[in-house]
């Protein structure tokens, strides 16, 4: 059954074996909110372990590139740990970025 739990820039969703991520109240992702998302991604993925994580990025319009770096990062933290990390749901805008950066061809996008 899964279990549902609030931190304050994140809405976690479990599983048995993976956990899907939104980010509330995120719609830029820059300098001033990424180390409390970071924080808090970071920490949840250490919690987990080897994990499937999912990260929705439906609300974030902008994405600046420490965002980016932030999300490269987390992606290999799952990875080491023997998890994966999956984005879904970002705008055209947000993708494109990914798609110049070639960072299409490192992460799971969906």
């Amino acid at each position: 059954m899964p279990l549902r739990s609030d931190l304050s820039r994140l809405r976690v969703q479990h599983s048995d074996c993976s956990v899907l991520v939104h980010l509330a109240g995120c719609e830029m992702l820059d300098e001033q909110i990424i180390p409390t998302v970071e924080a808090q991604l970071f920490g949840l993925a250490a919690e987990l372990g080897p994990v499937n994580m999912t990260l929705d990025l439906q609300g974030v319009r902008m994405l600046t590139s420490t965002g980016l770096g932030m999300l490269v990062c987390l992606h290999k933290q799952l990875h080491a740990a023997g998890g994966r990390l999956t984005l879904c749901g970002m705008s055209d805008a947000v993708y494109e970025v990914f798609k110049v950066t070639l960072l299409t061809r490192v992460l799971d996008i969906r």
